[in-house]
């Protein structure tokens, strides 16, 4: 199980599925995923989020009223995981090999 927060979007990962899901909080909200052994959980304001391992996904309830919550998705191009940013503390790779010099 991997939790992974970037601003408003949390993203949840699978071991067992191999899956990527996210959901999409309210801007601006401070709400911090909790990671167990087979789930993620999360609570925003009144609203209450879990990542199944077995589903691979989230699902919600609104705490208020109990109904169930559309969830909230960021689409992407892999399919719910995070984007690939390169960091801007590490050197790209350079290809090829230098020849060590000969005195």
């Amino acid at each position: 199980m991997v939790a992974l927060k970037d601003g408003h979007v949390v993203y949840g990962f699978s071991a067992k599925t191999g899956a990527w899901d996210n959901v999409s909080l309210e801007m601006g909200s401070n709400a911090v995923p909790t990671v167990q052994p087979n789930c993620i959980t999360l609570k925003d304001n009144r609203f209450f989020y879990v990542f199944g391992a077995a589903s691979g996904a989230w699902t919600g309830v609104d705490l208020q009223t109990g109904d169930p919550l559309k969830i909230k998705r960021v689409s992407g191009e892999q399919g719910g995981a995070p984007e690939r940013r390169q960091s801007r503390f590490l050197k790209p790779k350079v290809s090829g090999r230098r020849q060590p010099r000969r005195a």
